[in-house]
């Protein structure tokens, strides 16, 4: 066998070794619970809002929001939640703020993304001017 081969045979069999012993220490270190990886988990909470707003702010990284109407007429933020990840909302002077609260290790928060809102539902009173029942921003 030539020295290149069984040096590049060496080294990669270095490198699935240490590949095996990095696994085993990141196990070791959630203690071998993998469910601490799962981020599916989300339980829905809202928000009901109090107030009446002009503008809406949205403090969350990879924000998702989908505006609708509310069926009940009541101004609400519908989020998915866990116990690590909550959210704030209050109606501040005519603004409507949302802010992620995440308290996730900071290994943890580039490991899948969560959304952060599912949805904001306007009651027909807070917008009453869009016809058509759409959402009108401006």
């Amino acid at each position: 066998m030539k020295k290149s081969r069984k040096a590049a045979l060496i080294v990669s069999a270095a490198l699935i070794v240490l590949g095996g012993v990095l696994f085993v220490s990141a196990a070791a270190f959630t203690g071998f619970d993998f469910s601490v990886l799962e981020m599916s988990s989300l339980t829905r909470k809202e928000y009901e809002v109090n107030g009446s707003f002009k503008d809406i702010s949205i403090d969350a990284k990879d924000c998702a929001v989908r505006l609708r109407y509310s069926e009940d007429g009541k101004c609400r933020v519908v989020c998915g939640e866990n116990e690590n990840i909550t959210h704030t909302v209050e109606v501040k002077d005519n603004v409507l703020n949302i802010t992620r609260n995440d308290s996730r290790k900071w290994y943890m928060k580039n490991w899948k993304s969560i959304p952060a809102i599912a949805e904001i539902q306007l009651s027909s009173t807070t917008h009453s001017n869009c016809p058509n029942k759409t959402v009108c921003l401006q």
